[in-house]
């Protein structure tokens, strides 16, 4: 290091040097944050999905048990249907004869 031009040379090369494995180290502890960012994204995303299956699960169970609970209304109804058909159709004709009675006063 006399303070020729090729002692500049050789401290620049250094440097290129230098900030070569700078640049690398950077770069592989950039890699290694990006890499357990994602290790933890996927971790993420299999306990989300875990989740999302048991609630399918909880969703299926409650529509099977709505199914019944429909079914068995459907069962309580159909007997009383044929005496609401009759109160309806007394309920009509009630409502013709008051038309009718109106209509013959006006």
């Amino acid at each position: 290091m006399t303070g020729k031009p090729s002692d500049l040379c050789h401290i620049s090369g250094k440097k290129k040097v230098l900030s070569a494995s700078s640049s690398m180290s950077d770069q592989e502890e950039l890699f290694g944050i990006k890499y357990e960012t994602l290790k933890e994204d996927h971790e993420n995303l299999k306990q989300d999905y875990a989740s999302l299956e048991e609630r399918f699960k909880l969703v299926d169970e409650m529509n099977d048990m709505l199914k019944l609970h429909r079914q068995n209304q459907i069962k309580d109804i159909e007997p009383e249907n044929p005496r609401l058909l009759k109160d309806l159709e007394s309920e009509r004709s009630e409502k013709s004869k008051m038309v009718e009675k109106i209509k013959r006063m006006v």
